[in-house]
């Protein structure tokens, strides 16, 4: 995780923006839980690729119903010359009620750029259409590679969760997807960049190339779906190779592999690649793990594990021009070889022993590669844009010091030994200058579907507390009240358009008292 405290506090300017810039029909109510007078910084999850980050919002901030029109939430780019894109999605929750579950609507949105320096811009992003969501949900944010961290790139603001004052034990709300793991070979290239560079095997023109690597490197069973080469200091230019790859096990070692590519061939090749690919420039790098020059392939493969079975690399190239493209190779490994012959189906080559390129080879990802992100009881300032009223609990604290409303992680866990009070943030966009009548129950129930919305409070036993008047925005802020310690409440709203006779529902929010 790659967060930045001090520069979002010493360079960045906050503007507010809302993407597009184009009206809506419905009403629109705002849903985001974080504290954001305690925003600790700006996050991401890697420093040099794809991150998808979930923000899964209590159940007790939010059960909802109707749809979603869109997200809000802060966004931070390091160099705001240059433009950025983030992807940001709806899921539902996993059937732990804890993990991120499936996506239900994503879209892509461009963020404002043009502006010399750091950005920090509160953004409203439209949904091109409604999208009806589940009772509870989530958030994530797919941020794109950085260009240059942290020169350039995107982040989230967020609250550490080491500073939030939750009474409790600090739940998990922040989570990180893995997107593909890989396998690094030679395996002493997971830790240090290899002592060489090479071209065989990668960009070398006219030539047939096999390498081989031990079973014991490559582990366990997996699927591979791709493969990847680094620079180490290399800066040469991108270069386009019309190229065959085969992937297949073997029963030759680094130690026996041969001068024949028939005789290391021991069992059926898989052609993963038969296309023009285009290599991307390298960019020197002195970190082991980055990979960045990838070679995604058309169809994945499947190696076993298997004892006594290697895992054998075959690259063909029918280009005859040369080019200059030297990714790091390492040599003097006993656990890698190599043969290398001219033309593209050479029967017979040249053996390189205990020498090769380093390579990655990337497996897809699966639900176990959902891992937790920020520290229990962090929160990301991003949340939904809704077409059914908003209702938000708020605590009346000193739990940072000087008594405040606080909106985000202590929101639901309010503690009256402390002097904690609660209070009810309402928010109808549909009914500016109108009246909210609050409805307080003890729980959450199935939902209920009535002519006014959803029923999502506990009908067994409800009280009506007294109307507040909305105003020029559709917003009211009620007083807080006293809590008996112990006690769960679940509340609801009712907004009322007298003159109209129009009642519509809330979403609702439920807490429990320390």
């Amino acid at each position: 995780m790659h967060n930045l405290t001090c520069l979002l506090f010493c360079g960045a300017a906050l503007g507010v923006v809302t993407l597009p810039c184009t009206s809506r029909a419905q009403a629109v109510n705002e849903k985001i839980f974080h504290n954001v007078n305690k925003t600790t910084g700006s996050v991401r999850d890697t420093a040099t690729d794809v991150d998808q980050i979930y923000f899964m919002q209590p159940q007790a901030f939010r059960a909802g119903y109707g749809s979603a029109v869109g997200f809000r939430g802060v966004f931070q780019d390091q160099n705001n010359l240059t433009s950025e894109s983030v992807r940001l999605a709806f899921v539902d929750y996993a059937n732990d009620n804890l993990r991120p579950g499936n996506v239900i609507t994503e879209a892509t949105y461009v963020l404002p750029s043009g502006k010399a320096g750091i950005r920090s811009y509160l953004l409203s992003f439209w949904l091109p259409a409604p999208v009806s969501l589940p009772t509870h949900s989530g958030i994530r944010a797919t941020l794109p590679p950085p260009n240059a961290w942290p020169a350039d790139g995107v982040s989230i603001h967020y609250q550490n969760g080491n500073l939030t004052r939750i009474p409790v034990t600090k739940p998990q709300w922040t989570w990180r997807l893995v997107n593909a793991s890989s396998v690094i070979l030679p395996a002493a290239s997971r830790t240090a960049i290899g002592n060489s560079n090479n071209i065989f095997g990668s960009a070398y023109h006219n030539q047939r190339y096999h390498q081989v690597h031990t079973g014991k490197e490559v582990g366990s069973a997996r699927t591979f779906k791709g493969h990847a080469f680094r620079p180490g200091t290399r800066t040469d230019a991108a270069v386009t190779r019309t190229i065959q790859i085969r992937m297949g096990h073997t029963t030759r070692t680094p130690a026996t592999l041969t001068t024949s590519f028939a005789s290391n061939i021991t069992s059926t090749q898989t052609l993963v690649l038969n296309k023009t690919v285009t290599m991307p420039t390298m960019v020197p790098s002195t970190v082991p793990s980055v990979f960045k020059l990838k070679v995604p392939w058309s169809s994945t493969w499947a190696w076993s594990g298997a004892s006594g079975q290697n895992l054998l690399y075959e690259y063909r190239c029918s280009n005859t021009n040369s080019v200059t493209y030297f990714p790091n190779a390492v040599s003097g490994n006993a656990n890698v070889s190599r043969m290398w012959g001219t033309g593209p189906t050479a029967t017979t080559g040249t053996i390189g022993r205990n020498y090769g390129v380093c390579i990655a080879f990337e497996y897809a990802a699966s639900s176990s590669n959902v891992q937790t992100f920020a520290t229990p009881g962090s929160t990301l300032y991003l949340g939904g844009l809704y077409e059914e009223g908003a209702q938000r609990f708020y605590v009346s604290s000193t739990a940072y010091g000087p008594r405040e409303n606080l909106f985000g992680a202590e929101s639901p866990f309010p503690d009256p030994t402390r002097g904690d009070t609660f209070g009810l943030s309402l928010s109808h966009a549909g009914f500016k200058n109108k009246l909210a009548i609050p409805i307080l129950s003890v729980g959450y129930a199935p939902p209920l579907p009535a002519p006014f919305g959803t029923l999502l409070v506990n009908p067994a036993l409800l009280f009506v507390l007294p109307p507040a008047n909305l105003d020029a925005k559709g917003d009211a802020l009620m007083r807080p009240l006293p809590l008996v310690r112990g006690i769960t409440l679940a509340m609801q709203t009712m907004f009322l358009d007298a003159k109209t006779l129009n009642l519509r529902l809330s979403d609702a929010a439920r807490l429990t008292a320390r």
